[in-house]
């Protein structure tokens, strides 16, 4: 998990927050480029466009089911590359490149751990082919792909951030903090705010009803297509969690499990019962 503290250098090109922009971190010496579909021309006229990259085309608005669309992918001419992608694929409106790395054990460590995370949906058409390097190499490497990972996240694309580890869960839960509940009718779920979202824990249950939010109803296609919940096989009366989860929201988690629209904040409890509205507000 993120824990060491980074400082982060974002440079407005032209002074405007939506345009391209430069991104640094103290002593590292990779560097990303963020830039918008309609603004390619002033990335294609810098000189890390001829330069070899490991690249995000990203959605700038998540789909229904609450993700973004994403491909990942690597060039040795970022531009040449780029301007293939903007010829062909209509789905995107931001590129992020990455300079200075392993490009081909990049592309596919990301990949890796975007398939592993499934918080995004990819618009690859492979999966990632492990790429095997010496030993000090692949240190070197994943030193890079530790950075990257942060930086998506700082960008708002936290499509690559791990979920919480089973020993960090155990360690929360003795420390009496952070794990919340959602009880309903045949159901019980836990789960625990993160930056970014709320993540529902593995073995959590969901209601085996239909959601009547539209919205929901489409998140809960695409959580059954990924295998994300299953069918209980034994009793068939709810679905299980597979794997810890992040939703966007409080309240999208609660929809989900529950199967009618309502407020995350007045359903998830902590472990003496309060809500999450009422400990904000101190009661």
């Amino acid at each position: 998990m993120f824990n060491n503290p980074k400082k982060i250098t974002i440079f407005l090109t032209n002074g405007n927050p939506m345009g391209l922009k430069t991104i640094e971190m103290g002593n590292w010496s990779g560097k990303a480029i963020s830039t918008p579909r309609n603004r390619l021309k002033d990335f294609f006229s810098r000189p890390e466009a001829l330069q070899s990259a490991v690249y995000f085309l990203l959605s700038l608005e998540p789909e229904e089911s609450g993700l973004h669309k994403v491909y990942i992918g690597k060039a040795n001419n970022i531009k040449e590359r780029i301007i293939d992608h903007d010829y062909k694929k209509d789905f995107w409106q931001t590129a992020i490149a990455f300079f200075g790395g392993n490009i081909e054990y990049l592309e596919n460590k990301c990949l890796e751990m975007a398939i592993k995370e499934k918080r995004c949906i990819l618009e690859n058409t492979y999966n990632a082919k492990p790429r095997k390097l010496a030993e000090a190499e692949e240190a070197e490497a994943n030193e890079y792909l530790y950075n990257l990972s942060i930086l998506m996240s700082a960008l708002g694309y936290p499509i690559l951030s791990p979920s919480m580890k089973e020993e960090e869960i155990i360690e929360q839960k003795e420390d009496g903090g952070s794990l919340f509940f959602c009880k309903g009718v045949g159901v019980y779920a836990k789960g625990r705010q993160v930056d970014g979202g709320f993540e529902v824990l593995k073995d959590s249950t969901v209601s085996i009803s239909e959601p009547t939010l539209e919205s929901s109803k489409k998140l809960k296609g695409f959580l059954i297509e990924e295998k994300i919940i299953e069918l209980d096989s034994v009793l068939k009366n709810h679905y299980i969690f597979t794997r810890d989860y992040i939703f966007n929201s409080l309240s999208s988690a609660s929809n989900i499990i529950l199967s009618y629209a309502n407020n995350g904040r007045d359903k998830w409890r902590d472990s003496d019962g309060k809500t999450l509205e009422e400990l904000e507000k101190g009661e």
